[in-house]
C-alpha cells in the first residue's frame, strides 16, 4: 500500500522526501542511543513461535511471522527494528496522503498533522519493541485509509487489498475482531455494484472464517485444545477477578469450577488483611493474568505443572469460569473493572514506555538464540533506563479526545458539513464509528495501556485539527468569494476550504 503518487506541480510532494529523510535520521539516531530491541514479556512467546515455526499459540502469530520472514534474509535485531519502522513510515505516508486527498486544509493543519505522524516520539519508541504493537498500528492505518479510499473511489483491486489488510490485521491483534464489522458498513454505503458488494462481503467472511477454524484446529493439534484464542480465556477470567475479589459474599461455585474457587477464595483471603489503598490499580497491569503467586497461575501448574500446554490446556475452563463470575456478579464487574478500564482509556498507563527492558539488564534464552547475541546482556547508551516523556501523554490524549469530540458535535451541529467534500463527511463518520466501537471493546477485552492507544491517538488527532481550524474560521465572513453564475456547478473541493 504505497502512498498516492504526487505529481510534479504538486507541493505535497515535499512532505514525502521530509518524512523518508526525518525517519533515516531519527532511525539512525535512535538506534545509536538503544542498540538493542526492547523486549516485553510478550516478546518471548513471539520469538518462541518464530523459533518452532508455530502457526498458532496463545497470542496470535502474525508477527512471529513477520520476524520469521526478516530472520530469513538476516537475524540481525536492527534489521527487524528497521523493517518495523519503516513500515509504519509507509503507512503513515499512505495514511496522510489518503487524509489530504479527501479535505483541502490549511497549512498549519497540514504540518501539524505530518508533525504529529513522523516527529511523535512514541512511534519510534514503539518500533523498537519486539511486540506487535508497531505492526498492528500500520495495518490500522492502511486498513482506515482504505475505508477512506472505498468511499472516494471504490474499484475492485482496492476492494480486494482490503480484504488482505483485514486478515494481516486479524492474524496480527484480535483487537482487529471488529475491523470486519466496520468494513462491510463502509462497503454497503459505498456506490458499488449491488453484486460486487455481496460478493466482497462474503469473501471477507469466508476469509475470516477459514482463518479462525485453521487456527483452532491448530491449537488442538499443538496443545490438545480446539480454541481459537487460549490467551483469551485468561483474560477473561482475569478481567472478572479484578471485580470479583470487592465482592463480599461469594456464592459456592458449581462443581465444574469448585476446585478453581477454592484457590481463588483462598488467595483472595489470604491477601485481604495486607491489602493496600494505595496500590497501583490492578487494571493497569491484568495482575491476575500474570502474577504467580494469584490464583490463576497456581491452578494452571497443578493441573499441567509443566510444559507449553499449561496455559492452553486450561483456557476453556477459565473462558467460562470468568463468563460464570461476570453473569453472577455484573454490578461488581461493572464497577470495579469497567469503569477503571474506561477511565484507562482516556487516561492509558504508560506501562512498558516509560522504562527500557522492563528496568533488567538482560534478556531471556530465546533472544539470545534468535538474533545470535554474544550473551545475555542488552545496555544503552543513555544514562537512565527510565523515561518520563510518556508519563505526560495520557494528558495530551485527554486533549486530543475533548478536541476531536467537541469539533465533532460542533461540526454536525453548526453543519460545517456543508463547507466540507462528502468524503471527508463520510470519513469523519467512519472514524467516529470507530472510536464508538473500539472504546466498547477495549475497556471490555482487557486492560488499556499506551501502546494499544497509539492508532486511536493518532486517528484523532487527524480529524481534530481541521475540526480546530473549522471553529477557528467559523466566525470570519466570507468576503473572498464571489458569486458563481446560477448555471455554475458547485465545486465541493473549493467549497471545502471556504470559511464558514
Amino acid at each position: 500500500m504505497e502512498p498516492e503518487v504526487q505529481s510534479k506541480s504538486n507541493p505535497d510532494r515535499i512532505y514525502a522526501y521530509a518524512a523518508i529523510v526525518i525517519a533515516f535520521v531519527q532511525f539512525i539516531i535512535f538506534k545509536y542511543l538503544y542498540p538493542f530491541p526492547n523486549f516485553l514479556p510478550d516478546s518471548y512467546n513471539y520469538i518462541r513461535s518464530a523459533l518452532r515455526n508455530m502457526n498458532a499459540n496463545l497470542w496470535p502469530v502474525g508477527y512471529s511471522k513477520l520476524i520469521s520472514f526478516v530472520g530469513f534474509f538476516n537475524h540481525s535485531d536492527t534489521l527487524l527494528i528497521f523493517v518495523q519502522y519503516f513500515m509504519y513510515i509507509v503507512a503513515a505516508l499512505y495514511f496522510f496522503f489518503t487524509f489530504l486527498s479527501i479535505i483541502q486544509c490549511s497549512k498549519w493543519v497540514k504540518i501539524g498533522i505530518f508533525i504529529f505522524l513522523f516527529l511523535n516520539p512514541a512511534f519510534i519508541f514503539i518500533s523498537n519493541y519486539i511486540s506487535s504493537d508497531i505492526f498492528f498500528t500500520s495495518l490500522s492505518l492502511i486498513w482506515i485509509s482504505q475505508l477512506f479510499r472505498i468511499i472516494k473511489t471504490p474499484s475492485t483491486t482496492l476492494l480486494t487489498a482490503h480484504i488482505f489488510i483485514l486478515l494481516f490485521a486479524f492474524a496480527v491483534r484480535y483487537n482487529a475482531l471488529f475491523y470486519p464489522v466496520i468494513s462491510i458498513i463502509v462497503i454497503l454505503k459505498t456506490s458499488i455494484p449491488k453484486g460486487s458488494k455481496v460478493f466482497t462481503i462474503i469473501t471477507i467472511f469466508l476469509t475470516l472464517v477459514t482463518f479462525a477454524m485453521y487456527t483452532s484446529n491448530e491449537n488442538k493439534r499443538i496443545f490438545g485444545t480446539r480454541q481459537f484464542s487460549a490467551f483469551g480465556g485468561w483474560q477473561l477470567a482475569s478481567n472478572a477477578l479484578t471485580a470479583y475479589e470487592h465482592v463480599e459474599n461469594r456464592k459456592q461455585a458449581p462443581e465444574k469450577f469448585a476446585a478453581l474457587q477454592a484457590e481463588v477464595n483462598k488467595y483472595l483471603d489470604s491477601v485481604k488483611a495486607t491489602a493496600n489503598e494505595d496500590a497501583e490499580p490492578k487494571t493497569h497491569y491484568a495482575f491476575y493474568l500474570w502474577e504467580e503467586k494469584a490464583p490463576l497461575q497456581r491452578y494452571s501448574r497443578i493441573v499441567t505443572p509443566t510444559g507449553s500446554k499449561r496455559m492452553a490446556t486450561v483456557a476453556p475452563l477459565y473462558k467460562d469460569y470468568g463468563t460464570y463470575l461476570i453473569s453472577q456478579h455484573p454490578g461488581a464487574f461493572f464497577n470495579h473493572y469497567l469503569l477503571p478500564n474506561a477511565k484507562q482509556y482516556f487516561l492509558p498507563w504508560p506501562e512498558f514506555l516509560s522504562i527500557y527492558n522492563q528496568g533488567l539488564t538482560t534478556v531471556k534464552s530465546e533472544a539470545v538464540q534468535w538474533f545470535g547475541y554474544k550473551n545475555n546482556n542488552v545496555s544503552t547508551r543513555v544514562a537512565k533506563r527510565t523515561n518520563h516523556l510518556f508519563d505526560y501523554y495520557p494528558i495530551l490524549i485527554v486533549c486530543i479526545t475533548l478536541l476531536f469530540l467537541g469539533g465533532s458535535i460542533l461540526y454536525f451541529t453548526k453543519k460545517w458539513y456543508l463547507f466540507t467534500t462528502t468524503q471527508f463527511r463520510s470519513a469523519l463518520l467512519i472514524t467516529l464509528l470507530f472510536w464508538i466501537t473500539n472504546l466498547f471493546f477495549s475497556v471490555f477485552a482487557s486492560p488499556i495501556v499506551l501502546r494499544y492507544q497509539l492508532f486511536n491517538m493518532a486517528l484523532a488527532f487527524t480529524f481534530a485539527l481541521p475540526l480546530v481550524d473549522f471553529f477557528l474560521r467559523a466566525e470570519t465572513p466570507p468576503a473572498d468569494i464571489s458569486t458563481p453564475p446560477e448555471d455554475a456547478e458547485p465545486d465541493p473541493e473549493k467549497t471545502a476550504l471556504q470559511p464558514l
